[in-house]
């Protein structure tokens, strides 16, 4: 509950123009809608054929792991960006 609540608040904070929260917020919406809409699904395809959480507990930590590589690049590709432009 906390974490979807503070969602606004982050996005609010990390935009660079106050013009823009409304197109992250959307992005970010989608994006959670999208992992929604087909996490469910496989990791219910996992449970069915395998009997156990396991499979899709190893699903979930995968793709958090893949998250989490993808805003690190991100993160680094725009510092390096803001930085030429200091």
């Amino acid at each position: 509950m906390a974490k979807s609540s503070c969602r606004q608040l982050l996005l609010a904070h990390v935009t660079l123009s106050p013009d823009q929260i409304g197109t992250h917020l959307g992005m970010s919406m989608a994006i959670i809608g999208l992992a929604g809409l087909t996490g469910t699904p496989i990791c219910g395809a996992l449970l069915e054929r395998y009997g156990t959480y396991t499979q899709s507990a190893v699903f979930s930590g995968v793709v958090m792991l893949f998250g989490v590589v993808l805003v690190t690049v991100a993160r680094f590709y725009l510092r390096t960006k803001l930085l030429e432009i200091v």
